[in-house]
């Protein structure tokens, strides 16, 4: 590790970006773990010590700057910091995970059926009447609006259900499970805006969209045989930052091609995007817990055969696709 970034000119650089720190900031942040701690050469007799921090502290003294502002809280801007990629100390991002552990492990007990003879889990009464009651109620649970608009009240429970059963290993998918009327595959086609549904007409079919909905059950089925980990074989404290790291990368990665993807097809063809005003009630905005959530789920997943493969193919040809635009548009700025 370099110690390069001396405080003085940490405040400068803030200060030229309108962001205003002091050396009293900075040295709260590093006790709390939010910023790296510096180095404190003596500068000489009566003359103090120079806090000298390591590279790349100055970005993470700004990001950290405008996140108190945003939040307020050190707990929730340690997080945030995390999920940026920033290094902070374990107790900023090491608590969400084993709070959403936590709730996984909850939802699992609750959910499956402990009566059941072993093999494939089934969901237990209380399940049942939980799904039942969230599917009746007045105003939709929270991110959940669309899809309750677009699928209405019965399919909606069935949608509860498919989420319910997949946490505990239990979805699988037949083959009417695919091709039916009410099947899993035409239900998430329905919630992604793909079929026409609740929303009074079927939107406009995309390229990518063409089989989003059949695509969406088989991934969840795929899911569904590695969400139980989460709950059962592995604790928060096993799960190492490096590996947390790497999966909140790939997750990242994953949803902002995705994304990017979707608003250049929107540009293209109007009104053919259907699935991102759900995505992003969804996702938006999400607590560290929720976030954690996420990650844990993606870490889980990213073990279904094949999938890691594509994630390869994903990057390469995202890095592929960036260099022919940089030497388009480094061709045009010369010519």
């Amino acid at each position: 590790m370099t110690f390069d970034e001396p405080a003085d000119r940490i405040i400068e650089v803030a200060g030229q970006e309108g962001i205003v720190l002091s050396r009293r900031q900075l040295a709260e942040w590093h006790r709390s773990g939010l910023i790296p701690k510096p180095k404190q050469p003596r500068l000489g007799r009566a003359k103090g010590s120079e806090s000298i921090y390591p590279t790349g502290a100055t970005q993470q003294a700004m990001a950290c700057a405008v996140l108190m502002d945003r939040f307020g809280s050190k707990r929730r801007v340690g997080w945030e910091l995390w999920a940026l990629g920033f290094p902070v100390a374990k107790q900023h991002w090491r608590a969400p995970f084993k709070r959403a552990r936590r709730n996984f492990r909850k939802l699992s007990l609750h959910a499956t059926d402990a009566t059941a003879d072993a093999g494939i889990p089934l969901l237990s009464e209380r399940a049942d009447a939980l799904i039942a009651k969230i599917a009746r109620l007045p105003q939709a649970p929270t991110r959940l609006g669309i899809a309750r608009r677009r699928l209405g009240q019965q399919r909606f429970e069935e949608l509860i259900a498919i989420i319910f059963s997949a946490s505990i290993g239990s979805f699988e998918l037949t083959e009417d499970a695919t091709t039916g009327p009410a099947s899993p595959a035409r239900l998430l086609a329905r919630m992604l805006g793909v079929e026409a549904g609740q929303h009074k007409q079927r939107v406009p079919l995309s390229p990518i969209l063409e089989v989003t909905g059949e695509a969406a059950a088989e991934n969840l089925a795929a899911m569904a045989k590695a969400l139980p980990q989460i709950s059962g074989s592995i604790s928060a404290a096993t799960l190492s930052e490096a590996t947390l790291s790497e999966a909140r990368d790939e997750l990242a990665f994953l949803i902002n091609s995705y994304l990017s993807v979707r608003e250049n097809e929107k540009r293209i063809t109007p009104g053919s995007t259907p699935d991102i005003p759900l995505v992003r009630q969804l996702f938006g905005n999400l607590s560290p817990d929720d976030q954690a959530s996420a990650i844990l789920i993606w870490w889980a997943s990213r073990e279904v055969p094949g999938w890691r493969e594509r994630l390869l193919e994903l990057r390469q040809a995202v890095a592929l696709a960036v260099e022919q635009r940089q030497r388009g548009v480094g061709g045009n700025a010369r010519s």
